[in-house]
């Protein structure tokens, strides 16, 4: 998936990130905040090369933000890529 969509990918990091933010802030006030222990990333190794974000790891990724990537300008379904 990452060499083939690799837009999908900057989608599913923009949705990883996005819910992190929620989850930070629906438990704002709870001794279990969605913060990483120790400043460590909750979704793995994360490598980022040219425009595509790579990440081995994305156990909190919802398939809601795939899909609502989807409808986005920045995320190409045709197959073919955007010039």
């Amino acid at each position: 998936m990452c060499r083939d969509a690799p837009d999908a990918m900057v989608a599913v990091g923009d949705g990883i990130r996005l819910g992190t933010q929620e989850c930070q802030y629906q438990f704002r006030g709870h001794r279990w905040n969605c913060t990483a222990i120790g400043g460590q990333s909750a979704f793995g190794h994360v490598v980022v090369v040219g425009k595509p974000l790579y990440t081995h790891s994305l156990p909190h990724a919802r398939p809601h933000d795939a899909t609502a990537a989807k409808l986005t300008p920045q995320l190409s379904l045709s197959g073919s890529p955007e010039e």
